[in-house]
């Protein structure tokens, strides 16, 4: 069975629309304090205290099967998103390649979960919020990601998951 490591740390994951972080806990100095489970079967990862991009706090999981975990935030349509954090993934099992974590970032209208399409994107393989539909790059080291996207005429939340 294939293993993956994935420790995510936010110095600042910021989720901003108009320069206000929307994320709540974005440094998990409170533990998953406003993280969720992402889908069913799911589980948070888990808190560590000492492996920050910053020497402080993160959040590890070493999964054996898919999982993730998420916020939502009410967004203004026309406004732009931005989406910055830190990341390591490797595979326990070695492998040089393969899936290891993604960032998987949609807007959606009130009371719908189908995701909407930023502005100049038609689905998750162009949609660099979901990754353009790959996964992260393997990283030793923490690396730093950042997109920003505007928001659809007819979107109101975003789920902001990993």
């Amino acid at each position: 069975m294939k293993k993956l490591y994935f420790l995510f740390s936010v110095l600042a994951i910021a989720v901003t629309a108009n320069a206000q972080n929307l994320v709540t806990n974005p440094t998990f100095a409170n533990e998953l304090t406003g993280w969720s489970a992402s889908g069913t079967g799911y589980a948070l990862p888990n808190h560590v205290t000492n492996d920050g991009q910053d020497d402080s706090f993160s959040v590890q999981y070493v999964a054996t099967a898919t999982t993730g975990f998420d916020q939502k935030f009410s967004v203004v349509p026309g406004a732009t998103v931005t989406v910055s954090f830190w990341y390591k993934a490797a595979r326990t099992n070695g492998a040089a390649t393969g899936n290891t974590a993604r960032i998987w970032g949609v807007f959606q209208a009130d009371g719908d979960t189908t995701p909407i399409n930023p502005p100049g994107t038609t689905g998750s393989a162009n949609d660099p919020l979901r990754n353009n539909n790959l996964y992260l790059a393997q990283a030793a080291t923490w690396t730093q990601v950042t997109v920003t996207s505007e928001v659809p005429a007819n979107a109101a939340t975003f789920s902001l998951q990993f």
